[in-house]
């Protein structure tokens, strides 16, 4: 066999083990949203069992998904809201691309908003799918000042260990 015909069977073989690796992670994907999302509704079931969370790597990983959440709030992408929106929230109320403006407020967002969590409890749900109820400040920034917007927000992140998502269940919108 010649070099050439060697080297395209290498990458025939190679495309299709990419292939297949992409279609398995499609499918892992599909199945852990699936358990996520009893187990987070489990979650609320079992509220009174949380513990306040020490770690303060994870009180800051959970206050940038926060973050995230309000900064494609800002940016009114409605797609990528429905894409971090928990899947047991997502069906709760039929959320889709055509309601969502229903369920999340785009119309507040003018500035620079920041979540600073002041408190923060979190359940494990399993091995790998913590979630964490997170209480705290919406803070508006502009050029000259900051201001206070909601001092109560409250708000739900599931963060799932093994693939390393995140997603969001909102108590209350500003």
């Amino acid at each position: 066999m010649s070099k050439v015909k060697k080297i395209r069977i290498f990458i025939i073989i190679a495309i299709i083990v990419l292939i297949f690796i992409l279609i398995f992670k499609n499918l892992i994907k599909k199945q852990s949203s699936g358990i996520q999302q009893e187990n987070v509704i489990n979650y609320v079931e079992e509220k009174g069992n949380e513990e306040p969370v020490k770690n303060a790597s994870m009180f800051f990983t959970v206050e940038s998904c926060v973050n995230k959440y309000l900064d494609y709030k800002k940016s009114k992408n409605e797609e990528a809201i429905l894409e971090i929106l928990d899947n047991s929230y997502i069906q709760q109320y039929s959320i889709n691309k055509n309601n969502i403006n229903s369920y999340i407020n785009f119309s507040n967002m003018k500035d620079e908003y920041a979540f600073i969590a002041d408190k923060m409890t979190y359940l494990n749900i399993n091995d790998s799918l913590y979630s964490y109820n997170a209480i705290g400040k919406i803070v508006e920034y502009d050029m000259d000042n900051s201001k206070i917007i909601d001092s109560e927000f409250h708000i739900t992140v599931n963060i799932n260990m093994d693939n390393n998502t995140f997603s969001i269940i909102p108590s209350n919108e500003f």
